[in-house]
């Protein structure tokens, strides 16, 4: 039999669910001093309900490889305690391609440990493009900058990757003090005034102003200058 830790990826994927759906709901902030306002933060952590969701899709795979009755119908997450029974794991184990299933869960483990244990003045940014892995930048990345996964080695743009992570505050507008909160958030860093810069090089336009007469600009326009990669230049 090939030499897993099947049942200890399985435990402690198990015990960081309840901590990540509490990241989720925003119950726990990875990052306090964020600042972002709660009118225009979104009701959920983006990127932990994806990887809740990851980890439901992987759950129900080793339910259907365990041969598990019925296991569609358990509760979200509450498949992972039915895999620590023995007996399960036993099977899981002892699986011609234990190695492989071995792997899926190392993955899934250590992913879990960078959500739960997160770096010191690092912000979680996204995924990797590539394998899938967290991504985490301190408050000095450029939207511009090559960042490089330490998991499996390939190059992304950190702007990129951040305006994946979140396509729904595409919709948002705001003036530049409060757009700079929202973006900072993901753990970006980018001033009031260089969003008013993209302005006046006529990058992104105003779509109107507010009460106190400040101009508001959409967020899908700043990403579109990220994506461009166009901070480079500013």
């Amino acid at each position: 039999m090939t030499h897993t830790m099947i049942a200890h990826h399985i435990n402690h994927i198990r015990a960081r669910i309840p901590l990540l759906v509490d990241i989720r709901d925003r119950r726990i902030h990875l990052a306090p001093s964020g600042g972002m306002t709660g009118n225009v933060r979104p009701p959920v952590n983006l990127a932990a309900l994806d990887t809740l969701d990851q980890l439901q899709a992987l759950s129900y795979m080793l339910a259907n490889t365990a041969r598990i009755p019925r296991y569609w119908q358990y509760r979200p997450y509450a498949l992972w305690q039915r895999l620590t029974d023995p007996d399960v794991i036993a099977l899981l184990e002892h699986r011609d391609d234990a190695a492989d299933i071995d792997r899926l869960l190392r993955q899934a483990d250590q992913q879990t440990r960078h959500w739960t244990q997160p770096r010191p003045n690092l912000k979680l940014i996204g995924m990797c493009p590539h394998c899938n892995q967290p991504q985490w930048a301190d408050e000095h990345t450029t939207p511009g900058e090559t960042l490089t996964c330490a998991e499996c080695v390939h190059d992304y743009i950190a702007g990129d990757l951040i305006a994946s992570l979140y396509p729904a505050l595409e919709w948002l507008t705001g003036t530049a003090a409060v757009l700079t909160r929202v973006i900072n958030d993901t753990g970006m860093h980018i001033s009031p005034s260089l969003i008013r810069k993209y302005a006046h090089k006529g990058w992104i336009e105003p779509t109107g102003h507010d009460r106190h007469g400040h101009p508001t600009y959409l967020m899908r326009d700043i990403l579109d200058v990220w994506r461009t990669n166009l901070t480079n230049h500013a």
